[in-house]
């Protein structure tokens, strides 16, 4: 089991304003994000902010190869926080 290692981890879980406190992703923004981002609803952060839920994006065209294919994207190739 790899551990995830967070420098503001213990921060973000005292200011999380999640009810589901038992929450494999409490704590961690980023997977809390890409989570309920993909479901198409907002986190609870953005909730208590008054936003909402980000439109789905069409992938972009470095998301594709020549060939047409799908490759993946790291959230960490554009999040700081996330490496």
């Amino acid at each position: 089991m790899t551990v995830k290692k967070c420098p503001n981890l213990k921060r973000n879980v005292e200011e999380c304003p999640c009810e589901h406190s038992d929450c494999p992703r409490r704590g961690f923004c980023c997977d809390c994000l890409r989570y309920h981002h993909a479901s198409g609803e907002p986190t609870a952060c953005e909730k208590k902010a008054g936003l909402v839920a980000p439109a789905p994006a069409p992938a972009p065209e470095s998301a594709v190869t020549a060939a047409g294919e799908a490759k993946a994207l790291r959230l960490m190739d554009y999040a700081s926080c996330a490496g």
